[in-house]
C-alpha cells in the first residue's frame, strides 16, 4: 500500500505502535498519511545544493542555489551541517597569513566525505599541494572538473602525477602562471579524454594536435566543449598538417567532422586565459538540411 521501507526505523515503530489495520477502510487511511509523512521526511532530507562553497583555513561561506544570500560558518560546523550537500563549485584560498599547512589536509580535515562536487577551483596556497591525496578527495567527491589558479602552488611534476583520465575538465596554466611546474608533454595531453580543456605553456607538437582531433573523430573523445590550448610552435606547421584531417574555412580556422557532429578548429593570437597564440577546438551540431540548401 506504501513504501513504509522508506521510512526511517524511528518513524516506523511509531507508527506501528499507533496503528490497527483492524479495517480496510482504516488501513487506507493510515496508508494515506504515512504517504503524506514520506513525502515530508524525503523533501527535509534532500541534498542541500549549493551554487558555490568559498573555503578557508578559518570560516567557510557558501550560496545557496538560486540565492544571493551568502551564509558563513566555523570550519568545524561543515561536518554535520553540509553533511550531503551538492555543491556545483568548491573554491579554496589559503591566504598568505594562514599556517603553512598541505591544503589537502586542510580540505579534508573540514569537509565532510558525503559531498557531491561538481568543479574544484583551487585559488591559492603557500605549501605544495600533494597530488596523490588531491586526486582521492576528487574521487571522493565524485568531482570530475578541476582548475588550478596560478596562486596555487603544485609540484614540479604534477602532470606526471596527476591521474587525467580521471577527470573532465581541467583548466591549468594560465598566462600568470609561474614557472612552478614543468610543462605539459605529449603523452599527457593524450590522456585526457574530458570535455573541456584550458592548458597554458606545454611542449605539444603540431603532430600531437593532429593526434588529438583524430582521436575526437574515431569517437575516443566523446565530446569536446571547449578546449583551449596554448601553441608552443609556429602556426604554420600546424596549419599545413590540418589539410588531412579537417576543412578550411578562412585563413584561422578549419572544420572536422564526424557523423553528424561538428569540431570548429580556430587560431587566436591571444584568448583570455593565454595572452598568447593559442588554438581553440569547440564541437557543435552539424546542420544536413542547410548544407544540401548551399
Amino acid at each position: 500500500m506504501f513504501d513504509f521501507e522508506l521510512l526511517p526505523h524511528e518513524m516506523q515503530l511509531e507508527i506501528v505502535k499507533q496503528v490497527e489495520f483492524r479495517t480496510l477502510q482504516r488501513m487506507k487511511i493510515a496508508s494515506q498519511h504515512v504517504k503524506k509523512l514520506i513525502q515530508r521526511y524525503k523533501r527535509y532530507t534532500k541534498p542541500m545544493p549549493i551554487r558555490q562553497l568559498l573555503v578557508t583555513p578559518g570560516k567557510l561561506s557558501f550560496t545557496l542555489e538560486g540565492s544571493c544570500d551568502v551564509v558563513s560558518m566555523e570550519p568545524g560546523q561543515a561536518a554535520d551541517f553540509l553533511k550531503g550537500a551538492v555543491v556545483d563549485l568548491l573554491w579554496f584560498e589559503m591566504p598568505s597569513s594562514s599556517e603553512e599547512e598541505e591544503p589537502c589536509e586542510i580540505l579534508s580535515r573540514t569537509l565532510p566525505s558525503s559531498l557531491k562536487i561538481n568543479t574544484l577551483k583551487l585559488g591559492s596556497s603557500r605549501r605544495q599541494c600533494d597530488v596523490t591525496r588531491l586526486f582521492e578527495l576528487l574521487a571522493q567527491w565524485f568531482c570530475t572538473n578541476l582548475i588550478v589558479e596560478w596562486r596555487f602552488h603544485v609540484p614540479r611534476d604534477f602532470y606526471a602525477q596527476a591521474r587525467l583520465q580521471q577527470l573532465d575538465g581541467l583548466s591549468i596554466g594560465e598566462e600568470s602562471a609561474r614557472d612552478w611546474f614543468e610543462p605539459m608533454e605529449s603523452s599527457q595531453l593524450l590522456q585526457f579524454t574530458g570535455s573541456w580543456l584550458e592548458v597554458g605553456a606545454n611542449s605539444c607538437s603540431p603532430q600531437d594536435l593532429i593526434k588529438l582531433i583524430e582521436r575526437w573523430k574515431s569517437g575516443k573523445i566523446h565530446e569536446i566543449t571547449l578546449y583551449n590550448i596554448a601553441l608552443s610552435f609556429p602556426m604554420v606547421e600546424l596549419a599545413s598538417l590540418l589539410k588531412s584531417v579537417a576543412k578550411l574555412n578562412t585563413m584561422t580556422s578549419w572544420t572536422a567532422t564526424r557523423g553528424s557532429q561538428g569540431l570548429r578548429i580556430t587560431y587566436y593570437h591571444r584568448t583570455n586565459f593565454a595572452n598568447f597564440p593559442s588554438i581553440v577546438l569547440q564541437q557543435f551540431q552539424v546542420n544536413r538540411w542547410f548544407e544540401n540548401f548551399e
